[in-house]
C-alpha cells in the first residue's frame, strides 16, 4: 500500500483551501498517512489529523476565525492572539497531544530564539499548532520551553522534509502562488502587511514544491489576503476546484506506483 503524506503551507485566511483539497481527498477515496503542516497548514493539518469529517471541520474554520482577534492600539509583541484558540481546539480535538491523532502530524515553527525552523511530532499539540500559526506581528508569538516560537512558514511554509521518510508519495497545497497585484490591494495596512509577509515567504517555499510528487497551487487565491477571514466558503470551493483539476494526474501516479511497489 502507498503511504502518502500530505503537506499543507502557510497562508492565513487562504488556509481554507486546504479543506477544499481535502473533500477533494476524501471524495476520490485517497487515504492519507501523515500530514505535516506550517501555520494555517497546521492549524488545518491538526483539525484534519484528528479524523474529524468535511462539515465539522467547516464548522471549525467558521468557529475559529482568528480575525476577530486583531485590535489596533500598542501592540504586545503583536496586534493581537490567539489564545482564543485554547478554547476552540478541544471542541474538535479530544486530547491535547500529538499521540491521540488518527494520522501522524508534524507541525513547523520559528523559533525566534535559534533563529531556526523546529518540526514537532510529539508531546503537548496545542501549544505547537498555535505557535505555528502566529503571524509575524499581526499575533503574539509563544513561549514553549522557555523559549519563543511564531509562524513556522517564516522559515518553511511547505514543510515537506517530515514526510519523505514516512511516506512514499507527497502531495503539496501551496496557498502562495506569486502573482502581481494591483494597487487597491496595498491600500490598507493589513494589505501592505498581508503582501510584505507571503514575499518574505516565498523564496523558502519554491525549493519544497520541487520535492512534493504533485503540487496543487490554487491560483485564484491570489486576489484573496493572509486577513479575508470572511469568505471561508468562497476559498473553500477554489481549493475544491483546483484539487479536481489535478485528481486524475493523482490517481494516475499513485496507480503506477501500486503496480511498482506491488
Amino acid at each position: 500500500m502507498v503511504k502518502i503524506g500530505l503537506c499543507l503551507s502557510g497562508g492565513g485566511a487562504r488556509g481554507a483551501a486546504h479543506l477544499g483539497v481535502i473533500k477533494a481527498l476524501m471524495e476520490h477515496n485517497i487515504p492519507i498517512h501523515a500530514v505535516s503542516g506550517a501555520s494555517a497548514g497546521a492549524l488545518m493539518g491538526a483539525v484534519y489529523a484528528a479524523g474529524n469529517d468535511y462539515e465539522t471541520m467547516v464548522q471549525f474554520l467558521k468557529e475559529g476565525s482568528i480575525f476577530k482577534t486583531i485590535r489596533f492600539g500598542i501592540p504586545d509583541r503583536g496586534l493581537g492572539n490567539l489564545k482564543f484558540l485554547y478554547k476552540v481546539l478541544p471542541k474538535y480535538i479530544a486530547h491535547n497531544n500529538f499521540e491521540s491523532l488518527e494520522k501522524k502530524l508534524f507541525v513547523t515553527t520559528t523559533n525566534l530564539n535559534r533563529g531556526k525552523a523546529h518540526v514537532w511530532d510529539s508531546g503537548e499539540l496545542f501549544d505547537k499548532v498555535i505557535a505555528s500559526s502566529a503571524v509575524p506581528l499581526a499575533f503574539s508569538p509563544v513561549t514553549i520551553n522557555n523559549e519563543v516560537h511564531t509562524d513556522g512558514g517564516t522559515m518553511d511554509n511547505l514543510p515537506v522534509a517530515p514526510l519523505t521518510t514516512e511516506c512514499d508519495y507527497i502531495i503539496g497545497v501551496n496557498l502562495l502562488p506569486l502573482l502581481e497585484v494591483g494597487p487597491k490591494s496595498l491600500n490598507s495596512f493589513m494589505g501592505v502587511l498581508g503582501r510584505t509577509f507571503d514575499l518574505a515567504i516565498l523564496a523558502n517555499t519554491a525549493p519544497n514544491i520541487a520535492r512534493c510528487d504533485v503540487c496543487i497551487s490554487p491560483m485564484k487565491l491570489h486576489k484573496y489576503s493572509i486577513f479575508d477571514f470572511g469568505k471561508v466558503d468562497e476559498v473553500i470551493e477554489i481549493g475544491y476546484r483546483s484539487a479536481l483539476h489535478s485528481m486524475d494526474i493523482i490517481q494516475a501516479q499513485l496507480e503506477t506506483m501500486q503496480d511498482y511497489l506491488g
